[in-house]
């Protein structure tokens, strides 16, 4: 299987597919979490109170880890592709992004912000797990970026589609 450079950040034509790739893992911890897979309470919690707009703060929270990364890899100017040298970018990023959120939620007083207060549970409740999920979330979302910028334009809108399709059915799943 062929796997695209989706790496360059002036490259804007690679974002459908970018998008695509995270809304495809996010289905698919979405899916883990509703079957019980993926264990912990608040996740759960997260996706069943919060529903679309916590979809909407996962894809967007990836999808700006993933900009990071490509301009941080752009920068470094490298002469060859490397999907490995951006695939250990993107956790870097991913984990500056998580201590950052870190930071930010700890500022801000418990019982102002219903989001906010379910991240501070997370932390309690996850701690290392949650290192570890959003990193896989962004490696994987690459992945499959990857994988579908191989695709066509036209199949990348279906699968969108087809993808925003199947939200709604999974985050009211009891």
């Amino acid at each position: 299987m062929y796997l695209s450079d989706v790496t360059n950040y002036n490259k804007t034509g690679d974002y459908l597919a970018i998008l695509n790739g995270i809304i495809f893992v996010n289905i698919i911890i979405m899916l883990l979490v509703f079957r019980r897979i993926i264990t912990p309470v608040i996740m759960y919690k997260w996706y069943s109170d919060y529903k679309m707009y916590a979809v909407l703060g996962d894809i967007t929270t990836i999808f700006l880890v993933i900009i990071l990364t490509r301009y941080i890899y752009s920068l470094w100017k490298l002469k060859t592709y490397s999907l490995g040298i951006f695939l250990a970018t993107s956790v870097f990023a991913q984990i500056c992004f998580d201590i950052f959120m870190y930071g930010v939620i700890q500022s801000v007083p418990a019982g102002s912000n219903q989001i906010i207060d379910i991240f501070r549970k997370y932390i309690k409740e996850g701690g290392v797990f949650i290192f570890t999920l959003d990193c896989s979330f962004t490696v994987f979302s690459i992945l499959f970026a990857s994988i579908f910028n191989t695709f066509t334009l036209n199949t990348n809108i279906i699968l969108l589609i087809s993808f925003l399709n199947m939200i709604p059915f999974i985050v009211f799943t009891n």
